[in-house]
């Protein structure tokens, strides 16, 4: 099962002879020594589009599950879908082990990254050729569907566009991730949306927000969009003081930004906002967490950074930010935010459809205090969080203090935020993509009892050791009270 898609980056001659061989008895070999099984059992054609009549694809009957590819970042690129597509990955073959996945990974340097035992092909992002390439590789492969990460900025061309000829050359049932979806989109954007909506079964987006937009702006269909929101760790509530003196943050109250650091996050607002809260919190401590985003920070070294430091000097508040200046991974993610007493998202553009730093902050039942980004508008909703207007440090200043000075509000907003993080865990969201899976390769997925949910304060460790992902070996896991 776990073979059921072999791919080898460069192997673009192998790809052409197999479009062409009328028999598939033979295995397929590839450059990382594995092949594909000699008996690969009865096909089924059906009609994957309803759009297009005469497009067939090969449906695998073997497997009592569909087996899927995905298509994106993936890690150790230091990138949020990168990160997205590993723990949508690692969820789906959690929660249903008979289902393999591998990756396709989108590089922004060919050769750069070592990327782990699942990433079986690269489409170099701006090498128009390995597009189609990746296309036929996936069409003679076993996969019943593909998963497609979207963001205009992750793919070649203008817009991305060097996308399209992927899409047009793929036979296989398409379900796309829409990541961002604009309101006033270019000529080009205009161009590729157009494309993804005319080749995809399912346009998933993570927030109503982003169907709205879809159905009123790009003319999608109501039947064709599914929402379906980030997923996030399965943790019970967590005690901060404790997290805290393991970090050297004790006897401090702190708020936390985390996320590749860029100028639109907009933490110069925050700074701005110190000087006001210190007065009457002289203990905050304002931690901003992750490493520059790397094109930023490829173009302009740690500038950025240096400019905020210098903000907090200028205002007398350099003593009260903190930099841990790293990328962060799911651990010290989780013991960071287990640190923090109010979340801040001081982002600078109301276009913003999905925040998984939000999602992850309010899943784990975090305060939060925020611009009115679309996002945050819905997960915020009904005593969630709060919300401010956009550049503004004293509204900012008076939201972070009322939290912080009243008790009650505080933990009204986090057990309020924590219920709605309930909806959001990755296996719940796993269970979410395999009905849509299951629907469009038209290969029903028999669904499984959700994981307990964790009502009491856990002592959390995690291993390396036994992962239940059945294609990779090494994967972590999240050990809770003994249970995984």
């Amino acid at each position: 099962m776990r073979d059921f898609l072999q791919l080898s980056y460069g192997a673009r001659r192998a790809a052409r002879a197999l479009r062409k061989e009328k028999s598939h008895s033979a295995s397929l070999s590839i450059s990382r020594g594995r092949t594909l099984p000699e008996s690969i059992g009865n096909r089924l054609a059906l009609p994957h589009r309803p759009s297009e009549e005469s497009t067939m694809h090969q449906v695998n009957v073997v497997n009592a599950s569909p087996q899927i590819a995905m298509v994106g970042s993936y890690v150790p690129r230091q990138c949020g879908i990168a990160t997205f597509s590993q723990d949508l990955r690692g969820a789906i073959l959690r929660s249903f082990s008979k289902m393999g996945c591998k990756m396709i990974a989108v590089t922004d340097q060919a050769g750069a990254y070592d990327y782990p035992a699942e990433v079986g092909l690269e489409i170099e992002q701006q090498n128009a050729r390995t597009y189609t390439d990746a296309a036929e590789y996936l069409n003679s492969s076993l996969v019943d569907a593909v998963l497609l990460q979207h963001e205009f900025g992750l793919y070649g061309g203008p817009a991305g566009s060097y996308l399209a000829s992927f899409l047009r050359q793929l036979r296989k049932p398409l379900v796309t991730i829409l990541h961002t979806v604009l309101s006033t989109p270019d000529d080009d954007q205009r161009r590729v949306m157009a494309e993804l909506i005319r080749h995809s079964a399912r346009l998933v987006v993570m927030a109503e927000k982003g169907r709205e937009m879809l159905e009123q702006i790009y003319a999608a269909p109501a039947d064709q969009i599914a929402v379906v929101p980030h997923g996030i760790p399965d943790l019970a509530l967590s005690d901060s003081e404790r997290a805290k003196h393991a970090l050297g943050f004790g006897g401090r109250s702190v708020a936390m930004t985390f996320g590749l650091l860029s100028p639109g996050k907009g933490i110069e607002t925050m700074i701005a906002a110190l000087p006001q809260l210190v007065r009457t919190n002289p203990d905050l401590l304002y931690a901003v967490v992750g490493a520059t985003h790397p094109h930023l920070r490829a173009s302009e070294g740690e500038r950025y950074r240096d400019s905020l430091r210098k903000l907090a000097d200028e205002f007398g508040v350099a003593s009260h930010l903190h930099f841990v200046d790293r990328y962060v991974d799911l651990p010290d993610l989780l013991q960071l935010l287990a640190a923090c007493d109010i979340y801040v998202t001081p982002y600078l553009n109301e276009a913003q459809i999905c925040s998984g730093t939000l999602a992850y902050a309010v899943g784990l039942g975090k305060p939060v205090v925020s611009t009115p980004y679309w996002h945050a508008q819905e997960l915020l909703a009904d005593g969630r969080g709060m919300l401010v207007p956009f550049s503004d440090p004293q509204a900012m200043a008076g939201a972070v203090g009322r939290l912080l000075s009243d008790f009650s509000l505080r933990r009204q907003t986090e057990a309020r935020a924590f219920a709605l993080g309930r909806t959001m865990t990755w296996s719940a969201v796993a269970q979410r993509y395999a009905m849509i899976i299951g629907d469009v390769a038209n290969r029903p997925i028999p669904l499984q009892q959700a994981e307990p949910h964790f009502e009491a304060q856990p002592q959390t460790s995690f291993s390396q050791a036994g992962s239940s992902d059945p294609l990779r070996a090494d994967a972590p896991r999240l050990v809770v009270n003994g249970r995984v």
